[in-house]
This record gives structure tokens, C-alpha cells and sequence, in this order.
């Protein structure tokens, strides 16, 4: 796909992206309605998905590096502000669903998104706009951060299990 695209002239990552989101936003009532023999379908597209996935973290560690530390104060704000969001919607799900336990909320709340779409679309800003070369690695920086954040609420919930 990205081979395709870039030689016809367009962003092959955008069109990587574009692929991986169409395949990650199958409705489920398309994958409901794949039974038996189709079920290899939904394997493939599991597998794919991680392919998608796989291919954008190897593309940021191989292009990108970890901010420094000019950019530090602006990286610790956005990584305070994605706690405090987390935080906030988090506690909101306890007013809509009220079945939903604490540690059931403490689990969702280590559950940070991974943002590869935040970082792709960094890389496409950085290479139109000079200025702005700092936000790829602004983008892995954060990224890193949540999934340690994710790893250490992993093995919180190892160590304890209360789900």
C-alpha cells in the first residue's frame, strides 16, 4: 500500500493510515455476520491490524528520536493533561454506567491509547513545516511515556489482581 501510493505521488503513510483505520472500524455487525469457514477473515484482519500497528512503531523508532530537553516542560504539560483527561472521563463512565466497579475503572484508567495516528500525522506536519520538526519526537516521547504508564498498571493489576 505505502509502495503504491508513494510512487503514484501521494503520502504513503497517510494512505498506510487511512487502510488501518478502515480495517479497525469494520462494524460488528459485519464481523457477526462472518460465521464458521469465515472465520479465518477475522484472523487475517487481526493479523493485519498488528501489521499496520507494528509498521508505524518501527517506522517512529527508526526516524524519531525522544525529545529533548528543550521541549521537556511542553512534553510534561501534554502528558499531565492526558492523565487529568483520563482521569476525567474515566470518572464520567461512573455516572452513565453505574454497574462498572472500581477496580473495573481503575483497569480502564492504565488502559492509555497507544496515539499512532497522532504520530504519523506528526511526521506529515514536520516534513511540510520546518518550524515544527519538533513534534515527531514530541509524539514517540508521549507515546513512550503512556505505554510505560500502561506496563507499570499491568503489573500493578499482576501483583493484585482485583478484576
Amino acid at each position: 500500500m505505502y509502495a503504491l501510493v508513494s510512487g503514484g505521488g501521494g503520502s504513503g503513510l497517510l494512505a498506510v493510515l487511512i487502510f488501518g483505520l478502515t480495517l479497525a472500524n469494520v462494524s460488528n455487525e459485519a464481523k457477526e455476520s462472518i460465521a464458521g469457514a469465515e472465520q479465518g477473515i477475522l484472523i487475517f484482519h487481526s493479523d493485519l491490524s498488528f501489521l499496520v500497528r507494528s509498521f508505524f512503531f518501527v517506522l517512529l523508532g527508526a526516524s524519531v528520536a525522544v525529545i529533548d530537553s528543550s521541549y521537556a516542560i511542553a512534553t510534561v504539560l501534554i502528558l499531565t493533561g492526558l492523565v487529568i483527561a483520563r482521569v476525567i472521563s474515566v470518572c464520567s463512565t461512573t455516572w452513565s454506567l453505574k454497574s462498572i466497579s472500581w477496580s473495573e475503572r481503575e483497569l480502564v484508567f492504565w488502559l492509555f491509547p497507544r496515539g499512532l495516528v497522532n504520530a504519523v500525522l506528526a511526521i506529515q506536519v514536520a516534513g511540510k513545516e520546518p518550524a515544527l520538526v519538533f513534534l515527531p519526537e514530541m509524539a514517540l516521547t508521549v507515546i513512550l511515556v503512556t505505554n510505560l504508564l500502561m506496563v507499570l498498571g499491568a503489573f500493578r493489576f499482576r501483583l493484585h489482581p482485583t478484576v
